[in-house]
């Protein structure tokens, strides 16, 4: 189908409809806590559990670290050594909110003792801890750039083998918030990935692309929560929603219901697809090329998958939307159709809100 073709006012407004409502719906996450007769957030009693759960952890971590020959005897399943060093390590260091230019993605694994009961010695869990935040930290330093903070990890377990578990964990930093807001106007004719530059009337700008563009203004529309003075905010229990893994599974799950037409490679979903097996045989400029509109609402799109789609399928329901880690532009082609499409990675944890004492968040150890 020839994409440039005249459409109605009316036509615009039932293909952006659907983006759109992600506005309206975001700002609601600024008021979702309850609020003391002062107008400040408090904090609710589970903020508070989990933060006494954290500063538990924390002391007995930094209480063997003290005294290196000190044997607690206590254990803890490996469930729960993932839930709570992933926290504590994104309590400690992390700036979940950081808007940022670029997001850098680093991922690692570590092996945790553990016994054929599934659980560790808080002796283990303490080297473990470290090694992570070593292998994160060594990664940090060698990063390049004059601004950036550590965002968060995400930690998981793996096989278990031989007495001990494989923990895969993945940390993203993100650099450079000096930049202004600025929405894709009349010269935004940009290759759907694959790093090819503009297309259409303009050329150049190879390196980028449709997704980059998409990806590096999603944190300058991302709804800012302040928990109030003398509060920050933490997650807990990070998951990843890979895009394109849930579209293979569910493509209506992304269906745009402005869309007028049947499917045919022209907004049809709230992410960037197009198959050869619903246009041309072959994929050309015309799919490969995202046009002025294209891009402003493929970017409402994915802000309406973050804020109103993502989070119902999170585990559990509602989780709190942090950061898109990654969105490319991708090709894949088996004997039958080749397809075209953005993927991202998108993280959501459960958003807890305590009182920030001494340093909180530090650097990460040098």
């Amino acid at each position: 189908m020839n994409k440039f073709k005249l459409l109605t006012a009316t036509t615009i407004f039932a293909l952006f409809a659907g983006a759109v409502l992600m506005h309206s719906c975001s700002k609601q996450e600024i008021t979702d806590k309850p609020v003391t007769g002062n107008g400040e957030v408090a904090m609710s009693g589970g903020d508070i559990n989990f933060q006494n759960k954290l500063v538990r952890f924390r002391d007995k971590v930094g209480y063997i670290k003290e005294h290196p020959g000190f044997k607690s005897g206590e254990v803890m399943s490996v469930d729960s050594v993932v839930w709570y060093l992933e926290a504590t390590i994104n309590y400690t260091y992390g700036h979940p909110d950081r808007k940022c230019n670029e997001i850098y993605n680093y991922a690692d694994s570590v092996y945790l003792n553990n016994s054929s009961s599934g659980e560790a010695t808080l002796d283990d869990i303490v080297l473990v801890h470290d090694l992570i935040i070593s292998k994160i930290g060594d990664y940090y330093y060698n990063i390049n750039e004059e601004q950036k903070d550590f965002i968060l990890t995400d930690i998981s377990k793996s096989e278990t083998q031989n007495g001990q578990t494989k923990l895969s964990f993945t940390a993203s930093v993100g650099s450079g918030w000096d930049n202004y807001l600025y929405p894709f106007d009349e010269t935004d004719f940009w290759y759907y990935g694959q790093g090819m530059g503009k297309c259409g009337p303009y050329g150049g700008n190879f390196g980028e692309d449709a997704a980059t563009k998409i990806f590096y203004l999603l944190p300058y529309y991302q709804p800012i929560f302040d928990p109030g003075p003398g509060y920050m905010v933490v997650y807990s229990d990070v998951e990843t929603i890979d895009s394109h893994i849930l579209f293979d599974e569910n493509p209506e799950f992304f269906r745009n219901p402005g869309d007028p037409e049947p499917v045919d490679n022209w907004l049809d979903y709230y992410m960037f697809y197009a198959s050869s097996e619903y246009g041309d045989e072959n994929l050309d400029e015309n799919e490969e090329c995202l046009d002025t509109l294209e891009m402003n609402f493929y970017f409402n799109g994915v802000q309406t998958m973050i804020y109103n789609k993502f989070p119902a399928i999170t585990d559990p329901p509602d989780k709190t939307y942090m950061q898109c880690t990654s969105l490319e532009g991708k090709f894949q082609s088996d004997d039958y159709s080749g397809v075209i499409f953005h993927e991202g990675d998108f993280k959501y944890g459960i958003r807890h809100i305590i009182p920030v004492t001494g340093d909180i968040p530090v650097d990460l150890p040098f």
